[in-house]
């Protein structure tokens, strides 16, 4: 009885020396400061057992568009389908499916069309994807889960899907020349229908039209400023919330700032930090420096040679993902914006992808300065190499008309007609403009030009 006994008290206190042990592991008041052999293990354990750092789950879409036009054969109700919608969620999945069944076709099933049967299809019941960069096609393809492209289309920016007497067919302009394409695919039509007819039309919806429709893709006498023919052009008033935007960082708790550094794998009780003169919080430890700056800024360098190892799968789609995925969980940590979107492919620099807020469904573009991100993210071999990101969140006001669309036009006609030959505008985007000394943000159109060819005389 006593040997019985004697054994049950060694193993009780051999699972309290575990327990003990592990609490000292993972206590950071425990920790003396300097250097912690047990950082490496430490946050590797962590990082298996809480991979999302405790934060609350954000949705970066890779793959979808920042607007999705609904055209359901009457332009008097087109609507528009931003991010925000509840409808776009749905409708994007149901649409990606018969877009990666057509990026696998076989070569029979596509042909070149016209730009007036292009025409003739966004005139139709379809949908029209529009994407806020030009991707290149293998890319796209692969974060719709298609491995090996079949289609000899480079770069995509535009996507319409319509349905055929059986199947639903996808309509695609190569961003690259301007070929225009139709893919047979293998999914039903009358799916893709119902897809649609369960969307209803909004209330209240402005009036939207395509360049086409009113001829502005036509250059008339000497004004050769056009409008890229499958611009939505508004023909009437659109009002959206303005915003009032905060800068989360500066309220982290204890909790958030140990989540960020556990994040970043840095030990909250062994990482050494002081402060800098402009009042920027550093961080250091034997792998990498954290900088938390009082305008919200987040930056991080690795100081190893391999940097913070992300992913294992080197094709340019599965590191732009773990990419988005370690951007969504820093995002959620801190607060900020949870909407994220892939806004540019930056070459040089070794930055892998830029990331933009999506507030309220429309982009935020910051500051005035082009190139200006909210995240960006260098990779080499899928490990972070650095990563900087201006922490934002934004809450919504009160309804704003955004400036008439008309007088947009017209005033960027003006500002390129004195120097330039001839002026493409690609697109009139509606955006929200960040700038960081106004009080409220309020809607705006942003003017992209695709080609200018310049007056040499």
């Amino acid at each position: 009885m006593k040997e019985r006994f004697r054994s049950i008290l060694l193993i009780v206190l051999v699972g309290l020396n575990f327990v003990l042990g592990g609490k000292i592991l993972s206590d950071k008041k425990l920790w003396p400061s300097g250097y912690n052999f047990f950082i490496t293990s430490e946050n590797k354990l962590f990082q298996l057992l809480f991979p999302s750092g405790g934060a609350d789950s954000t949705k970066t879409h890779l793959g979808a568009p920042t607007e999705i036009m609904v055209n359901t054969g009457d332009q008097t109700t087109r609507f528009s389908v931003n991010a925000n919608a509840e409808a776009f969620d749905e409708l994007f999945r149901e649409i990606s499916k018969i877009l990666a069944d057509s990026f696998r076709t076989e070569e029979k099933n596509f042909a070149k069309i016209s730009k007036e049967e292009w025409n003739n299809v966004l005139n139709s019941k379809s949908v029209y994807f529009m994407y806020p960069e030009e991707y290149p096609a293998e890319l796209l393809a692969g974060f719709l889960g298609v491995e090996y492209l079949q289609l000899p289309v480079r770069s995509v920016c535009r996507v319409a899907v319509a349905a055929s007497a059986q199947n639903a067919n996808v309509y695609l302009e190569d961003a690259s020349d301007g070929a225009l394409y139709r893919i047979e695919t293998s999914q039903d039509a009358k799916l893709f229908q119902q897809t649609i007819a369960g969307i209803s039309v909004p209330r209240d919806h402005p009036i939207i039209n395509y360049s086409f429709d009113l001829q502005f893709d036509k250059a008339f006498g000497e004004q050769k400023i056009v409008l890229a023919s499958s611009v939505p052009v508004y023909s009437s008033t659109v009002s959206v919330p303005s915003l009032s935007a905060y800068n989360p960082v500066a309220e982290l708790t204890e909790e958030q700032l140990d989540q960020l550094l556990l994040a970043f794998r840095m030990n909250p009780g062994s990482v050494r930090q002081y402060t800098e003169a402009n009042g920027t919080k550093v961080f250091v430890d034997n792998t990498g420096i954290l900088k938390l700056s009082q305008k919200g800024k987040i930056a991080y360098q690795s100081t190893t040679l391999v940097g913070m190892p992300l992913t294992s799968v080197r094709t340019k789609a599965a590191q732009i993902s773990a990419a988005a995925d370690f951007a969504d969980r820093i995002t959620g940590i801190c607060g900020a914006e949870p909407s994220l979107y892939l806004s540019a492919l930056p070459e040089g620099d070794g930055v892998l992808a830029a990331f933009d807020y999506c507030a309220g469904g429309i982009p935020v573009v910051l500051g005035q300065e082009e190139g200006v991100h909210a995240v960006s993210v260098q990779l080499e071999n899928g490990a972070l190499k650095s990563y900087t990101q201006l922490a934002r969140s934004y809450e919504p006001g009160d309804h704003v008309d955004a400036p008439g669309y008309i007088e947009t036009l017209d005033q960027a006609i003006a500002a390129y007609a004195e120097s330039m030959n001839e002026v493409e505008i690609q697109n009139i985007s509606l955006i929200y403009r960040d700038d960081p000394e106004a009080q409220r943000i309020a809607p705006d159109w942003q003017v992209e030009v695709k080609s200018v060819i310049v007056d040499e005389e």
